[in-house]
């Protein structure tokens, strides 16, 4: 049974896709958060198709390596934090977290921390490749350079919407800077964004003043 992230690819896929099936399935029940689940689920589908591929050798080239790596980096960032929230969720048993190999819960009882009481300030750079980098952290200044994280989180995350659309879409990070992705044709469209802190159960806080970017 494994108790920590499989270091070998054949190992990794086939215990993420589980972990995937059931938290799918379970979904109801444990009120895993729809947008990380669905984050968790794209990551995934991501990662299995590059390490497919990758695993062809009719189909397997340098391209399709680099693809991989980033694929499984992006997953394996994400799935730590994920994994903490899922072992603090006191609605999956013992019996479900050892049928996903995760740890079991320590059996000291610690108060789970609360959400964040603050919104981070948040710091919006539109890039290349019609990508838009946000950041976030505690002011030391105005710059986000010269800031820090916020202490006691997993992270956090950003909701945020093109123009025209009725939806807002939501993406975590674990980081301090988080990346929107979009399509070609998105280009030169505006969105809206804000932001917000994730505690270790990944229940946020209040919300970022709204920011406006151009894709």
């Amino acid at each position: 049974m494994a108790r920590t992230q499989p270091t070998r690819s054949s190992d990794f896929i086939a215990w993420v896709m589980n972990l995937v099936q059931r938290c799918t399935e379970h979904q109801p029940d444990w009120q895993i958060d729809t947008a990380l689940l669905s984050q968790f689920q794209e990551l995934s589908q991501r990662a299995e198709t590059a390490y497919t591929i990758n695993s062809n050798r009719e189909e397997a080239n340098h391209r399709t390596a680099v693809e991989k790596r980033l694929a499984f980096a992006n997953l394996r960032r994400f799935i730590g934090p994920f994994v903490g929230a899922l072992r603090a969720n006191m609605r999956i048993s013992e019996a479900d977290l050892e049928a996903m190999g995760l740890p079991p819960r320590t059996r000291a009882h610690h108060e789970p921390l609360p959400p964040p009481d603050e919104a981070p300030m948040v710091v919006v750079i539109p890039k290349s490749g019609h990508r838009i980098f946000v950041y976030a952290a505690v002011p030391q200044s105005d710059h986000p350079t010269e800031s820090t994280g916020k202490k006691g989180t997993r992270g956090f995350i950003i909701r945020y919407r093109i123009d025209g659309d009725e939806e807002w879409r939501e993406v975590y990070s674990s980081r301090r800077r988080g990346i929107l992705q979009f399509d070609e044709g998105d280009e030169g469209k505006r969105i809206t964004l804000a932001a917000s802190w994730l505690n270790p159960r990944m229940q946020h806080g209040p919300w970022s003043a709204e920011h406006h970017a151009r894709i």
